[in-house]
């Protein structure tokens, strides 16, 4: 199933042991495909260089290496006009890969992409609501 994973989602798949941590587990077995953008995944780069991570450059190399890399699936960006751009323009290229991607969902907790859920084609689910969906025990 492609999926679009914001930022924080993945951060969180990645870092932190709670319930997000799933999805982590569902993108090594194969039941999600991470559609990631290069600016989606120069993002993720960024926001693990945060200093309240405290990681090095060479950590986050190897978590994107190791643990997300090999699993996603590169995808473009729509390129055309949003029918319903995001409050905050820097979500813009989550919903432009979920378009591009043909994405069965974008999942994020960020209320500016949340507050557009049912004007994309995709749902926009929090981590939560797409594990009950779709990953239910």
């Amino acid at each position: 199933m492609k999926v679009v994973l914001d930022t924080n989602v993945v951060v969180s798949a990645l870092l932190h042991r709670g319930p997000t941590h799933r999805l982590y587990g569902l993108w090594k077995e194969g039941k999600i495909a991470p559609c990631v953008s290069q600016a989606m995944l120069e993002e993720y780069v960024r926001v693990l260089h945060y200093p309240k991570f405290g990681l090095s450059d060479l950590e986050v190399a190897g978590i994107l290496k190791d643990h997300l890399l090999p699993w996603i699936e590169k995808t473009e960006e729509h390129k055309g006009r949003l029918a319903h751009p995001p409050s905050d323009r820097f979500d813009e290229p989550f919903l432009r890969a979920a378009l591009a991607a043909h994405a069965k969902c974008l999942v994020s907790g960020d209320p500016h992409l949340t507050a557009l859920n049912g004007r994309y084609p995709f749902p926009i689910l929090s981590p939560s609501d797409l594990l009950n969906r779709y990953f239910r025990g």
